[in-house]
């Protein structure tokens, strides 16, 4: 294991700051999570359906639940059409 050398003493619980500071064993899954990200943020069709395939399911819960405290949304706009028609990309040039 590799530890970075930035103080954890700041963390609230000593562990939690350790683990944040500690490269993970997992670099494989963390590279594939990477590149889904890339994807996503490139309109990859499949992989942006892929992430609605993982959340529509717990939008669905929330949805279900505000719906019986008589919440109600028109619509959603989701965040990645800002990213795949460019929005983002002009705003950072700006910046």
């Amino acid at each position: 294991m590799v530890v970075s050398k930035l103080s954890i003493s700041h963390c609230p619980h000593p562990e939690y700051g350790r683990q944040r500071f500690v490269r993970s064993p997992f670099g494989a899954i963390e590279k594939a999570i990477a590149e889904m990200v890339h994807a996503s943020e490139n309109g990859d069709d499949e992989v942006l359906e892929s992430f609605q395939n993982a959340y529509q399911p717990v939008l669905n819960g929330m949805l279900e639940t505000l719906n019986r405290l008589r919440i109600n949304f028109d619509e959603f706009t989701k965040e990645s059409l800002f990213v795949t028609n460019g929005d983002v990309g002009k705003i950072m040039q700006k910046l």
